[in-house]
């Protein structure tokens, strides 16, 4: 009797999730667990449908955490269990249950599986375990190497919000109340910004802004539009979670894509849920060659608010055309980064960028060492905070307030205003005791711009451009101990438009181009250099002879 009434609840069981999987959105998840929960169970065999691997119907009630192990993973690093993994954690989704992976065990991911994304909904821990993915033979076409290994997926459906018409930037209350705290999109397809241009020149992307708008229909600080909208083709409203989840441990190993193409792969980790803590996750990378595919990053936050990256480690790629990266976030909120180092050299020019951000907005590099932090259509309201920047240092482009604290940078410039996208920072910058190690530390000759760029004042970007309004600098030291005899100094602003040299030039851009505006304020306290000399403002004194500069060490 006992057995038979064990071998029914099964079979209810298994009716209860079939059911489940049906509403869905990952049809690989639900249907999986389906088909392998009612695979038909003699009688005679009832007594091995409660041994591992267990299905979804045999699964025990009971069950406090759901071990991939449950269902077959065998964790050798040869046997694929991409399949097994996914099944657990459709179970683990499914019943609110915490996922833990076997330590000491190694997991193989290969090409077989990769258009099936593993979905995880619930707390899991991956400490002890390793984890293959091997993209050697991931096809380049996009139903292979645009699907992610694994995606952090939101419990909340999103929906769209009709009843704003118009915004301003700055805004800080709208006539609507969501159901809770929400993200919001904000697109306008009639208005294009981020137009490329230089070797990798494009036609920009539609005018796109967020915020996270409270129940009470209240801005939450610091998520402020940066654009107007006199005209809204959407908005997106994406519920923020109540409760967060937390992903810890991990060692993955990315086989890389041998393969000279354009085409990006992603085949990591996808964030698209908000309140999630990444804690303490290593990726590596081998097998790059000189040609390798490129990645778009191993983790990708996109949509989401409220991400905290700690205590992991990361791997830059090999330099090579396009650029390739390690973490990408896009249109993403409030995200930490804390404690995170790179495992190779941040000063090795053989790897490019680690990271890449597309209008992304409460930024904070906490204690990391990166070979770089870098924007490409825009960050906002950005915290560099004790941290290592290696050979490619800040690559800045966005607004707000830029805060660089207790941290040294080792770039050509201190920062450089990307060119490609304006050379423009739409707000303040603030750097406080903070070292400056020019030229990678290498030998100096010349003169170095703390601030550097270029722009040439004829291209549409989609934006007024220009550089930060008020710069403050204290105790800024650099490190200059490797001057050479043909070493010049240090220059605070770089210049950017080279040919705004005269009043010709004003004109001419006044009528046929786009202007370009200079700080208003520079305000320096506590320089010291280790070669002893000091700063000069730039070399063009025409074009920032209007900025106001207060040296208050005089």
């Amino acid at each position: 009797m006992k057995l038979m009434k064990y071998f029914l609840t099964g079979l209810l069981g298994a009716s209860l999730l079939l059911s489940r999987g049906a509403c869905t959105s990952d049809a690989g998840s639900g249907a999986e667990s389906a088909s392998e929960s009612t695979a038909p169970v003699s009688t005679d065999a009832v007594s091995d449908a409660v041994k591992k691997p267990y299905t979804a119907g045999t699964f025990p009630k009971d069950a406090t955490e759901v071990r991939y192990s449950d269902f077959g993973a065998v964790g050798d690093g040869v046997t694929d269990d991409q399949k097994a993994i996914r099944l657990a954690h459709n179970i683990a989704n499914a019943r609110n249950l915490p996922v833990k992976a076997d330590e000491g065990k190694t997991y193989y991911i290969n090409a077989a599986e990769s258009t099936k994304t593993i979905e995880i909904e619930t707390d899991t821990d991956w400490t002890g375990a390793s984890f293959i993915i091997d993209d050697t033979n991931v096809l380049a076409k996009a139903a292979q190497r645009a699907h992610h290994v694994f995606e952090v997926a939101p419990s909340k459906e999103a929906y769209n919000i009709t009843d704003i018409t118009q915004a301003v930037k700055g805004q800080t209350e709208f006539d609507v109340a969501p159901d809770g705290d929400a993200m919001l999109i904000f697109t306008d397809e009639t208005s294009i910004q981020y137009i490329r241009e230089g070797n990798n020149a494009n036609s920009g992307s539609a005018k796109s802004d967020t915020t996270i708008l409270r129940a009470d229909k209240t801005v939450r600080p610091g998520t402020e539009l940066v654009w107007d909208f006199q005209h809204i083709t959407s908005i997106r409203a994406i519920p923020l979670e109540e409760e967060t989840l937390i992903i810890r441990g991990g060692v993955f190993t990315t086989k890389a894509k041998k393969q000279d193409s354009t085409s990006y792969y992603n085949r990591g980790i996808h964030v698209i849920r908000s309140g999630v803590v990444l804690d303490g996750i290593t990726h590596y990378v081998t097998g790059e060659g000189k040609n390798s595919a490129p990645y778009y990053g191993f983790l990708n936050i996109t949509e989401c608010a409220d991400i905290t990256v700690k205590n992991c480690v990361f791997t830059a790629r090999k330099q090579y055309s396009p650029g390739t990266y390690d973490i990408k976030m896009t249109r993403a909120l409030n995200v930490t980064f804390e404690n995170c180092t790179q495992s190779n050299d941040i000063l090795d020019t053989d790897y490019w960028g680690i990271m890449i951000c597309h209008r992304t907005k409460q930024l904070t590099v906490k204690n990391c060492s990166f070979n770089r932090v870098d924007a490409h259509s825009g960050f906002f309201n950005v915290s560099i905070i004790g941290s290592e920047l290696g050979h490619q240092g800040i690559n800045a482009i966005g607004g707000g307030t830029l805060l660089i604290e207790d941290s040294t940078v080792y770039g050509k410039h201190f920062i450089n205003l990307r060119s490609d996208y304006g050379a423009v920072w739409d707000g303040d910058l603030i750097v406080r005791n903070s070292t400056w190690v020019p030229n990678k530390g290498k030998d100096l000759t010349g003169a170095y711009a703390f601030i550097g760029g270029s722009y040439s004042g004829f291209h549409n970007f989609g934006y007024a451009c220009g550089m930060p309004r008020n710069i403050t600098l204290e105790n800024l030291h650099v490190d200059d101990s490797r001057a050479t005899d043909k070493y010049t100094g240090i220059r605070l602003l770089g210049n950017i438009v080279e040919d705004w040299t005269n009043a010709e030039y004003e004109k001419k851009v006044g009528a046929e181009g786009y202007p370009y505006s200079v700080p208003e304020t520079v305000t320096i306290s506590g320089f010291s250099s280790a070669s002893g000399k000091n700063w000069t403002l730039t070399k063009n004194t025409y074009m920032y002879r209007t900025v106001k500069v207060t040296d208050l060490d005089k």
